[in-house]
């Protein structure tokens, strides 16, 4: 009866488990970030997407040096939604880089604030 007792808790265990990735999946990623990021570099572009601003939004950056690390993130949490920011043009590693970034709510409008932040070689 004890095995029995055991398996019926060991599946319950996995099921509850399962739930929880589930929720943490659904909503998207809160942070964003590409490239490796290097204490000796210095940030090249603060930018802010305020909420409800038209998405997607597409931010196209060229420096004087290689843009090396990238972080997109949400302020707030107004909304359970997430981020997503691809690299569309150019490439990490140089002078030009274009993101797109999209909320993940499937709106036509951004649902939080999203910072996005470049550090480039110094």
């Amino acid at each position: 009866m004890s095995f029995v007792k055991g398996t019926i808790a060991l599946v319950l265990l996995v099921v509850a488990i399962s739930k929880v990735e589930s929720i943490r999946t659904e909503n998207g990623n809160q942070i964003v970030t590409l490239g490796t990021f290097a204490a000796a570099d210095v940030t090249c572009l603060t930018k802010r997407i305020y909420r409800f601003q038209p998405d997607p939004q597409t931010i196209t950056f060229i420096s004087t040096t290689n843009i090396n690390w990238i972080r997109v993130s949400r302020i707030n949490q107004h909304a359970k939604s997430g981020i997503s920011a691809p690299i569309t043009g150019g490439a990490l590693g140089t002078p030009q880089v274009t993101l797109t970034i999209e909320d993940t709510a499937n709106k036509n409008y951004f649902l939080n604030d999203v910072l996005v932040v470049m550090r480039c070689a110094a």
